[in-house]
């Protein structure tokens, strides 16, 4: 699709990516590189894919418990943000039910990602923002949010930085640079590029 579609602006979604501490390594249980050393690691997949494309500038993962967030400059020198949002081991609203959870059980209590992407402005902007439908509340909204998951998915933080982990605002420094040139080619033109 990258070849089809060349200098269009590139949202790649995938698994088992990054963890909570921004690092590109697969959640241990479920290595497939180290199970059969054809598959790619994450490391791998930024190096042989997203990296040398440089229409790719945004990564979403999950998988691995928690939030984390990785920019890094590919090998034409623009940026590649990277984003983990994963919450599905959240189990608060089974602790409220009076079960007994593991790590397992949870539901994850309705939370996800919304992502708002601005174009207005002269530095687009990505506001991200974690919402959930069960509580009907956003992150920042739930006085208790830092309290029920911070222990297990970043203790180190305090609250204030734990709810910065799911409530931002990413500035696309090099978006208009890196794509405003392939906006003002004509669509037929584009067309005709991408054979």
């Amino acid at each position: 699709m990258i070849g089809k579609y060349p200098g269009l602006p590139t949202i790649v979604t995938t698994h088992d990516y990054m963890n909570k501490d921004g690092q590109r390594r697969p959640e241990a249980a479920i290595d497939a590189h180290a199970v059969d050393p054809q598959d790619n690691s994450p490391e791998m997949v930024w190096e042989k894919f997203i990296s040398r494309n440089d229409q790719i500038f945004l990564v979403l993962c999950g998988h691995q418990l928690g939030q984390g967030l990785r920019v890094d400059d590919n090998a034409a020198g623009h940026k590649v943000y990277q984003i983990l949002a994963d919450y599905q081991g959240r189990a608060q609203t089974a602790k409220d039910a009076g079960l007994e959870t593991g790590r397992m059980l949870g539901i994850g209590d309705g939370w996800l990602r919304l992502m708002e992407f601005d174009m207005s402005t002269p530095a687009p902007l990505i506001r991200v923002r974690t919402y959930s439908t069960h509580y009907e509340a956003f992150s920042t909204d739930t006085p208790r949010y830092a309290a029920w998951y911070k222990a297990e998915e970043k203790p180190a933080l305090d609250d204030e930085a734990f709810h910065r982990q799911d409530d931002f605002v990413l500035e696309l420094t090099d978006f208009r640079s890196r794509f405003d040139r392939h906006a003002q080619i004509p669509a037929e033109k584009r067309s005709d590029r991408a054979r």
